[in-house]
């Protein structure tokens, strides 16, 4: 196969959803054409990979945030406290599973992108508050109870 005809299968495959994509795999490989199939399936499996990656960059960027937040302002957050605690809760737990199904997404991975993020998580912060935390360590970020976290730096 070319890399024309990868293109263009890609832009046929691309048009479809990930389910559609699976169901045209298992039909060529129906018909014995294992290597479309092959080809079909590496393609919804990268699909999947980045929507993984744009997932744990989406709950990075809020997580960092609002522990930003947290740190410099924990009364803001007492305002509405079940419901940041939730929201804390289901980003770590998101990023938890992304980690656990996709081995790409490790410690190691997170670390790489940690500065980005963390600067981005900042500049969000920023833009509601006078925040003067300049950095986050990984326990503020995915270890640390929300109580703890305030009493840590706010007596």
């Amino acid at each position: 196969m070319t890399f024309q005809d990868l293109i263009q299968s890609y832009k046929d495959i691309d048009e479809d959803d990930d389910y559609e994509s699976l169901v045209k795999a298992k039909n060529f490989l129906e018909e014995g054409n294992t290597q479309k199939a092959l080809e079909l399936l590496q393609i919804v499996q990268n699909d999947m990979e980045i929507a993984q990656r744009l997932e744990v960059s989406r709950c990075m960027r809020w997580l960092m945030e609002n522990v930003f937040l947290c740190i410099d302002f924990p009364e803001k957050m007492r305002e509405n406290d079940a419901l940041w605690l939730k929201k804390i809760d289901e980003n770590r737990e998101k990023i938890a599973y992304i980690m656990a199904i996709q081995p790409k997404i490790d410690r190691n991975y997170l670390e790489s992108i940690w500065e980005e993020h963390e600067q981005m998580g900042l500049k969000l912060a920023k833009i509601e508050e006078k925040v003067t935390t300049q950095h986050l360590t990984w326990e503020q970020v995915f270890e640390i109870e929300h109580g703890a976290l305030k009493r840590e730096n706010h007596g």
